[in-house]
């Protein structure tokens, strides 16, 4: 995947909660699956993905606004029993599963945690996120007002980049799908040439053995 929720810290040293709480891997850890990716791929490259039904949006708690029923949810709010535990074995999850709930960066792929990994289940603790310090120190922020400018900044300069390489993606499936149709095409046709061409063999053997009859005949 191009977009991550959160981008390649150092392994967790923590230990996940058993309530799902946090995750104990990092997106790298979980496996590569086609399917997935090219779900996303098809969300992404596809102008109605904002028409998709989107998730409840996430209010955190240092953020000041009143939340919209059925549209936006106070983080305080969400009980953590609520939320489904997922084992890493079974991901990725389909950008369809019901248990996707919450919205994500991304129109139109809701998330299954406040925060948690695009490919599904939760993010990992805050404390073990190096990642969201070197980003705080890279970028100078020193207010909430800064932090929030610049993840959002950062946020569509990726979530464009990643538009871009789902496109040369779906391209080369395109072009993959219609070398796989031409493939399939000809098989079909040197199949058919074959079996024309046995029939064809097996009528002279015919007029062939036919002929030797009539020899022996007279």
């Amino acid at each position: 995947m191009t977009i991550k929720m959160s981008l390649a810290p150092t392994t967790p040293n923590s230990n996940t909660d058993e309530d799902g709480n946090y995750a104990s891997w990092l997106p790298r850890d979980i496996p590569y699956n086609v399917a997935f990716e090219n779900s996303v791929c098809d969300i992404l490259t596809s102008s109605e993905s904002s028409e998709r039904s989107s998730g409840l949006r996430v209010i955190f708690d240092d953020v000041d606004e009143e939340p919209i029923p059925n549209t936006s949810i106070p983080l305080r709010d969400i009980e953590i029993s609520t939320l489904p535990v997922i084992p890493l074995d079974t991901l990725p999850l389909d950008t369809i599963d019901s248990r996707r709930k919450y919205a994500s960066p991304i129109p139109g792929i809701n998330l299954t945690h406040p925060g948690g990994y695009l490919e599904g289940g939760p993010g990992i603790a805050p404390s073990d996120d190096e990642y969201a310090r070197h980003f705080i120190h890279e970028h100078k922020i020193r207010s909430t007002e800064a932090l929030k400018r610049t993840v959002d900044r950062e946020l569509e300069a990726n979530l464009e980049l990643a538009r871009e390489r789902m496109r040369a993606r779906k391209e080369a499936r395109e072009k993959n799908e219609r070398i796989e149709r031409e493939i399939r095409s000809l098989g079909e046709q040197i199949e058919m040439e074959i079996k024309v061409l046995n029939k064809a063999r097996e009528k002279a053997r015919e007029r062939r053995e036919k002929r030797e009859r009539k020899k022996v005949g007279r």
